[in-house]
């Protein structure tokens, strides 16, 4: 952890290295049992993306009406041809950061299972609206994948 911290200083840590740097961060955190304090450094990396997650996570009650937002947009984004076909039609998201920040989101899904179950559900939708904003990865097919899981039997819209 000394050694990440020392390179977050240096002159070579963009924000793009700052993420990754973070995901490290969050699994080292993790396997040493310290899951609040993985999550935390997790969503204080990725506030450039998404400031509000970290009041989220000590206001879980605040949670239901930022996933509504989310959901309200992916909606809007995806209302004429679906999640499938628009995520199809999206461009390959080139940016690094926002590469790295996906990653993290991943990262993060199994301390939130652990120690902030109010979170779980609300880390792919962030994915997901990231994508339908930004362009498509790897790592935001599986949130795009997850998406269809989950809320195909809500509405018609959502299935392939």
């Amino acid at each position: 952890m000394e050694q990440c911290d020392r390179f977050l200083l240096s002159t070579v840590c963009d924000r793009q290295y700052a993420i990754q740097v973070a995901v490290h961060q969050c699994r080292i955190l993790f396997y040493m049992g310290k899951t609040i304090e993985c999550i935390a450094r997790g969503i204080q990396a990725f506030s450039f993306v998404e400031e509000r997650l970290s009041d989220l996570l000590n206001d879980p009650t605040a949670v239901p009406a930022f996933e509504s937002e989310l959901l309200d947009g992916i909606m809007t984004a995806t209302q004429t041809i679906g999640i499938a076909e628009s995520f199809k039609r999206l461009p390959i998201l080139k940016d690094d950061s926002l590469l790295a920040a996906h990653s993290l989101l991943l990262e993060l899904l199994a301390p939130c299972a652990w120690a902030a179950p109010h979170l779980l559900h609300t880390l792919p939708l962030v994915g997901i609206s990231l994508t339908f904003q930004f362009g498509k990865c790897v790592q935001s097919a599986l949130h795009v994948l997850w998406s269809q899981i989950h809320f195909s039997p809500l509405d018609g819209y959502a299935c392939c």
